[in-house]
């Protein structure tokens, strides 16, 4: 029997591949991504096995065919990531999408089939069970012990392997290369994994350039009164820091959303005011800002300076973190900052919703967007 060995080491990618043909020698250095990820890998190949072994990003050992044609997104973080890799694999939408006149026909009509390990939009085990996935992903935009158990949970519930992997923008290149390996499809992750390293390093060199007197204060509402916030350790806020704006909310600690009072973001004087309207119970968060008197002497307010983030398949910003964090990024980066910033936002979306999504934009649906 032919076997074949490329030891790198581990500490987070463990990966046992069998294949009919072999094993391709790749290189692979250790690296440290923005999350903290030391990632270096360890293959053992074997040329008549039927399964892959991995260890996933929340240390759990998790064994599935190497043949995956089915895959569930447990949430949709997890879902999101996929389409941009393998949408011809996912079985369904978690929740009905706007604007989903844009996707390519064949994802228009997939079904929604809930999403598991979430407070949101709950599945059953049998309803999922009925599209025969090969393959769980779950996604956490933190990986700790309790995410680890909910994918514990989620494997004993389906009897399917499940893969935790980190959702955050940070862990985006440790999850791709990840991915790539799942679905041997690392020519298509690295592509993207480049592209997400030349965005935040342009980010970070122009940023570097705000002086501390010139940062904007930015005040992030969500719900339907916009009185519930994060602080600037949070997962939901993290857009903020990013580019370079103060988030006025950064006294709050931790990940979990905070509910907080009209006399504080008073007291906070924001420039700046970002909405969501992601959920449904948000969509007049807007109108009821701006109408209210008592925000009127808000300076961002009263300067006309209050946006909802946008939103084209999936939120730029927020409600779910997700990739297209990437060009929310560039789209926060040119409202607070459009003298350091040089950014073509047009040609910016069109690039990303085709190289993420495999979507080419019409030039009006990308102006109606910039417009709202």
């Amino acid at each position: 029997m032919k076997r074949c060995y490329k030891i790198l080491g581990i500490l987070i990618v463990l990966i046992t591949i069998g294949g009919l043909s072999g094993c391709k020698e790749k290189e692979k250095t250790a690296s440290s991504d923005e999350g903290g990820n030391i990632q270096k890998e360890v293959t053992v190949c074997d040329d008549n096995g039927t399964k892959k072994t991995i260890t996933d990003m929340g240390g759990r050992t998790v064994e599935f065919d190497t043949e995956i044609k089915k895959v569930y997104g447990a949430n949709p973080m997890a879902t999101i990531l996929l389409f941009t890799l393998v949408p011809d694999k996912i079985i369904g939408w978690n929740e009905k999408l706007p604007n989903q006149e844009i996707l390519p026909e064949a994802y228009k009509n997939l079904p929604v089939v809930g999403s598991m390990g979430t407070k949101q939009q709950a599945a059953s085990a049998e309803e999922i069970l009925t599209y025969n996935p090969d393959l769980i992903l779950y996604a956490q935009a933190e990986i700790n012990k309790q995410s680890a158990e909910k994918a514990d949970k989620l494997s004993q519930q389906l009897g399917k392997p499940v893969v935790l992997i980190n959702g955050s923008l940070e862990s985006t290149e440790s999850t791709y290369e990840l991915l790539g390996e799942i679905f041997d499809c690392s020519e298509r992750s690295n592509e993207l994994i480049q592209y997400y390293k030349d965005t935040l390093s342009n980010i970070e060199k122009t940023k570097s350039e705000i002086k501390e007197e010139e940062k904007i204060k930015v005040y992030y509402g969500k719900e339907e009164d916009a009185l519930t916030t994060s602080g600037k350790e949070s997962v939901h806020a993290k857009l903020i820091e990013l580019v370079g704006g103060k988030n006025v909310a950064d006294a709050i600690e931790g990940d979990s959303d905070a509910a907080v009072n009209l006399e504080e973001v008073i007291k906070w004087q924001p420039d700046v005011i970002l909405l969501s309207e992601a959920n449904k119970n948000e969509k007049n968060a807007y109108q009821n800002l701006i109408q209210n008197t008592a925000w009127e002497n808000i300076p961002a307010v009263k300067n006309n300076k209050v946006y909802v983030s946008p939103m084209l398949l999936f939120s730029w910003f927020d409600r779910p973190p997700s990739i297209n964090e990437l060009i929310g990024i560039k789209w926060l980066a040119v409202t607070l900052y459009p003298d350091y910033y040089e950014i073509d936002m047009k040609s910016e979306i069109k690039e990303f919703y085709q190289k993420y999504y495999q979507i080419d934009l019409k030039e009006e649906v990308i102006t109606d967007m910039l417009q709202q």
